[in-house]
């Protein structure tokens, strides 16, 4: 199952942000995104208990989280129901959200999943102007920084990436997004749709007027 929600969480401090597939319950995410910081949060306190980590609400340092020098993935929340992608980014954790219920492919999920969260800290740090990433930063640009990562959960290639995070810093939001398609199009060296749907029915005009003429042919015969 490909990504189905995608969250920056702060090292220290409430999540930025969560955007989820439509179909995909916010409720269910906000459970995913929770044991993950419920999980490092007891990583993080060594020999205290669960109850005690989960009443703590930031960790004391960067430096005392086991998850702050990688990036990986953990299984988490009731039955290790969620499977969470994570890389963390200066001091932004990004979160990537799927299901752990399909034990026959995990890898394939894991490696669709970490695309996804690769493409999503692409637009982090384009956000924020390089690697320094706070949350303060991701704030100014919020707008854009959430229809990035909405573009990204739902599925974008490389190219429309590329055109999105070089106009992330410009001052239309819709040419931010309009205009990326186009530009995939054309690196692919393929016609756009109107051109496209105009050929097609130039074509089917083209067949009801031999279709005609066999038929005439056919009755003067």
């Amino acid at each position: 199952m490909a990504c189905l929600a995608i969250s920056l969480q702060p090292v220290n401090g409430p999540d930025i942000l969560l955007q989820t597939r439509s179909w995909f319950p916010v409720s269910r995410a906000l459970a995913a995104v929770s044991a993950f910081r419920l999980a490092r949060l007891h990583l993080a306190r060594g020999k205290q208990s669960a109850s005690a980590a989960a009443a703590s609400a930031s960790l004391d340092a960067i430096g005392d989280d086991p998850l702050a020098a990688s990036s990986g993935q953990l299984v988490v929340g009731v039955e290790s129901q969620y499977r969470v992608v994570y890389r963390l980014v200066n001091s932004i954790y990004v979160l990537g959200v799927t299901t752990s219920s399909d034990h026959a492919t995990p890898a394939v999920h894991a490696f669709a999943v970490a695309d996804a969260v690769n493409q999503a800290v692409s637009v982090v740090v384009a956000a924020c102007r390089g690697v320094d990433v706070t949350p303060e930063k991701v704030h100014r640009k919020y707008p854009e920084v959430y229809l990035a990562l909405d573009l990204v959960l739902h599925g974008i290639g490389s190219v429309r990436l590329s055109q999105i995070l070089a106009t992330i810093h410009g001052d239309n939001l819709a040419r931010m997004v309009n205009s990326s398609p186009d530009a995939e199009v054309k690196a692919r060296g393929a016609d756009s749709w109107p051109v496209v749907e105009h050929l097609a029915h130039v074509l089917e005009r083209r067949r009801r007027v031999q279709d005609r003429s066999n038929g005439n042919e056919a009755l003067e015969w």
